[in-house]
């Protein structure tokens, strides 16, 4: 048996309004779109909460909002630039606005339109980049990051 995970398959209130949410804030592009489910390319799909619970076998009212049980996890590479872009979205409920973690990425966390938990950090690889411009040597990033020296001078190159 081969099994393969393919992502997370989130329950939304309404299409339309989470599609363009990950679209618009998170670009993540439509792989195909099935009407009541939604597949995006980088691996997340949405369903809408009347399909899924026809699917399970459930009442709508057994499927419950904001369990903060599981999070969406992105990266970016450009991540100031996604924070000016997260403040046009004035409707945004912050689980934590930008901190920044202990080995060294910017994150902040929020909840989507379903109250789902988002998560969205700066790519090791911008961090790595981001340490060098402020002068930390190769041996000092890796000891910030946590992570190899081979992979902070792969992150340089």
């Amino acid at each position: 048996m081969n099994s393969k995970f393919l992502g997370p398959l989130i329950v939304v209130e309404d299409l339309s309004v989470s599609k363009k949410f990950y679209e618009e804030l998170l670009e993540q592009r439509v792989k195909i779109d099935f009407g009541e489910a939604v597949h995006f390319q980088g691996g997340l799909a949405i369903q809408s909460k009347t399909s899924m619970a026809r699917l399970l076998g459930l009442k709508t009212d057994e499927i419950m909002r904001k369990s903060n049980n599981a999070v969406m996890y992105f990266e970016i590479e450009q991540f100031a630039a996604f924070v000016l872009k997260l403040k046009e979205f004035s409707d945004i409920r912050y689980i934590h606005d930008m901190v920044e973690l202990p080995w060294g990425p910017q994150s902040v966390c929020f909840y989507d339109p379903d109250e789902h938990a988002v998560h969205v950090s700066e790519s090791m690889r911008s961090v790595c980049r981001r340490f060098f411009k402020e002068g930390l040597s190769l041996e000092q990033i890796a000891k910030r990051t946590r992570h190899p020296t081979d992979f902070v001078k792969s992150c340089l190159d």
